[in-house]
């Protein structure tokens, strides 16, 4: 059984990544990110594949980060559901 506190963690984590998410500077930055990652493998040469490959793995860290955050909701989201559940089991809702 996962304890209280646990849970309470991944609701509170889960808020920080919904924010996080929602931040316009930090969805601006990655943004950026990948506009210029997209460029710069645009403009490489055919035939320059360590240049290449080290702009895919760029641009994998940047979905990766999202992917990150997201997962950390979904956890939330189970926790919450977790601990609604808790509740109303223990007649507390």
């Amino acid at each position: 059984m996962v304890d209280d506190i646990a849970l309470h963690r991944d609701t509170a984590r889960r808020a920080q990544a919904e924010a996080l998410l929602r931040n316009e500077l930090l969805a601006e930055a990655w943004a950026a990110q990948e506009t210029e990652l997209i460029l710069a493998w645009r403009m490489s040469a055919a035939m320059a594949h360590e240049e290449r490959e080290w702009i895919w793995r760029q641009l994998q860290a940047v979905a990766k980060a999202r992917a990150h955050l997201t997962t950390i909701i979904n956890d939330g989201k189970l926790a919450q559901r977790e601990i609604d559940e808790r509740q109303v089991a223990h007649g507390r809702l």
